[in-house]
């Protein structure tokens, strides 16, 4: 039973960063294909913008070909696969979905998702003890 507990705690770290490595491969994929849009804003950029909180980078992945919506959303889900869903809104053929992933009870990872028929966007905000307003600040950018 030791072991077992053991082997568990000891495969924690892992799986958040195959679901960190998920989303980069993410990135990686959409970057290179034509009507899609890749955006990776570190800290410094965020503190120049007078984005003060304690976001660490924000990448942006955006699709706008309608070809490529059904495997964005697929890719997308397989990305944020066992993060906690905060909201979700269906309206008018778009979906709005807010995930995050926690820390030690802190949310150290965010996933606002947009996707309707034409377009998709996933924003992705990392860093120490984020918050639902933060992520939602980014919309506002």
């Amino acid at each position: 039973m030791k072991r077992f507990i053991l082997f568990i705690i000891l495969c924690l770290p892992l799986s958040a960063m195959a679901q960190t490595t998920s989303f980069n491969k993410l990135m990686e994929k959409y970057s290179t294909m034509q009507d899609c849009t890749t955006i990776v804003m570190e800290k410094e950029m965020l503190r120049s913008m007078g984005v003060e909180s304690g976001m660490d980078s924000v990448l942006v992945v955006s699709v706008e070909s309608e070809g490529l919506i059904d495997t964005f959303r697929e890719d997308v889900a397989l990305a944020t696969k066992g993060f906690s869903v905060l909201m979700t809104v269906n309206s008018g053929g778009e979906m709005v979905k807010i995930v995050s992933r926690s820390e030690g009870g802190k949310i150290c990872e965010m996933i606002v998702l947009t996707i309707s028929s034409e377009e998709g966007v996933a924003i992705r905000v990392t860093g120490n003890n984020l918050s639902l307003n933060e992520a939602i600040s980014l919309i506002d950018m």
